[in-house]
């Protein structure tokens, strides 16, 4: 019943724009549940109406929209004979908007189509709008570029679509919208085209990338950090995570606080990415200075994988371990001094602070973390607690010298267990019932 309505309404003439994206949306949501025959009775009579020359911008875009929904909806003969040239032709419309319209369902067409026909009828006309002199365009291009590289089989990649991308990895000749929609789509076009690649494109690939990633937008600066540790966790032939080591560690000191927050968001999962032998080189300095930002969005977006990054950093070699060791212990003090009272941040920190054992020494973390801990447990907030217990426990449980340890267990019976307050008292049996330290009790 509500068939016959949407399509009256998308046919009217009378009704405001507003009215009029209502009635198509309503369509748009119905497609999927008509069957194939009545979308080619019905619906592509309308949308064709709807694209011809002589109707208004907002008629000709609605054909392009209609067409693309009903793309993976039809059977790849009838999108070819009914749908295709249609749309094809409307990246041709002289109103940019029309032509962004129709660069946005060429995903869609293509994968409706498949690769012989994406070779032979998309590819030209998306050559074409990568080189449109409307900027929104060329993004719209770009984005199509991506879905196709993602579709095609490595033969036509190499032979028709990596060209395409070489050309486009002059960052100087590209404007700025295109230099974000390109940032943006770094990760998954390399990701698609990595093993289709020649060793000699590393160079060029990656040196766009850390031109993008240099400019003075910093918007721009953000989608690169953001998309950096998925680059550097999948090196390039003829390349490894070192090569783009100097962009991480200026965009960790980047003076944008947003900037710095997208890499401290996705620090940890870059270093689980980088062999041992590099984790000293590529993270020791970035981290440090992400933990002595005083930012709170950086803070807030470091601490939830700190605990990981220190485990990285806990398997360096020998030779290297005491300088780290000594950086992350000055830094960490800074971090924790900057704090405050902020309840979330601590319990973050005192879940990170379970890695310390395997990175800095006995004496630190007697005499600075395992205290820590210990004053978190007693007067921290609630949700706290549990973690500071926890984390007391795992550090008592590698403390080997009997002094600190002994100290510690003194004091834990003194000012919780014997504790006059029932909040120190609970905190005594929440320590209990952490079973390593339960034992260390027996």
């Amino acid at each position: 019943c509500l068939l016959p309505l949407a399509m009256a309404n998308n046919r009217s003439k009378d009704t405001s724009e507003e009215e009029a994206e209502a009635w198509l949306q309503l369509l748009l949501d119905m497609l999927p549940a008509l069957p194939a025959r009545q979308l080619l009775d019905e619906v592509v009579p309308l949308a064709l109406s709807k694209g011809q020359v002589n109707e208004p911008v907002l008629q000709r875009v609605s054909c392009c929209r209609l067409l693309g929904a009903m793309a993976p909806l039809l059977a790849p003969a009838d999108v070819s004979s009914r749908c295709a040239s249609h749309l094809l032709a409307a990246c041709q419309d002289t109103d940019y908007v029309v032509r962004i319209a129709a660069a946005q369902q060429l995903p869609a067409l293509s994968r409706a189509l498949g690769p012989a026909a994406v070779v032979s009828q998309v590819l030209p006309e998306l050559t074409e709008l990568l080189e449109d002199d409307e900027g929104q365009v060329r993004v719209c291009g770009l984005s199509g570029l991506v879905v196709l590289v993602d579709l095609l089989p490595s033969y036509l990649r190499k032979a028709k679509l990596l060209p395409l991308v070489r050309r486009h990895m002059q960052p100087l000749e590209l404007a700025l919208p295109l230099q974000r929609a390109l940032a943006a789509a770094f990760p998954q076009l390399l990701a698609a085209i990595q093993d289709d690649l020649e060793p000699s494109d590393a160079g060029l690939l990656y040196g766009c990338f850390r031109h993008l990633a240099a400019r003075a937008d910093a918007e721009l600066r953000r989608t690169c950090a953001l998309g950096l540790p998925a680059l550097m966790g999948a090196p390039l032939p003829g390349s490894s995570a070192c090569y783009l080591h100097d962009t991480w560690t200026d965009l960790a000191a980047d003076h944008d606080p947003l900037v710095r927050a997208a890499i401290a968001s996705s620090f940890h999962l870059a270093a689980c990415s980088v062999a041992p032998t590099d984790a000293c080189r590529l993270l020791r300095r970035p981290l440090v200075t992400l933990l002595r930002d005083s930012c709170p969005e950086v803070r807030h977006a470091l601490l939830p994988g700190l605990g990981e990054t220190l485990q990285v950093l806990a398997g360096v070699d020998d030779m290297h371990k005491e300088g780290v060791a000594a950086d992350v212990h000055q830094a960490l003090l800074a971090l924790s001094a900057g704090l405050g009272n902020n309840w979330r941040s601590q319990q973050q920190l005192a879940e990170a602070l379970h890695a310390l054992p395997g990175l800095l020494g006995v004496d630190i973390i007697a005499d600075h973390w395992a205290p820590y801990a210990f004053t978190l447990l007693l007067s921290g907030a609630a949700a706290v607690k549990p973690a500071a217990a926890a984390c007391l426990g795992k550090l008592l449980r590698n403390c080997r010298k009997e002094r600190p340890r002994t100290d510690l267990y003194c004091r834990i019976i003194r000012e919780l267990a014997w504790g006059r307050s029932c909040f120190a008292r609970l905190a005594y049996i929440q320590v209990r019932h952490i079973d390593y330290v339960c034992c260390q009790f027996t």
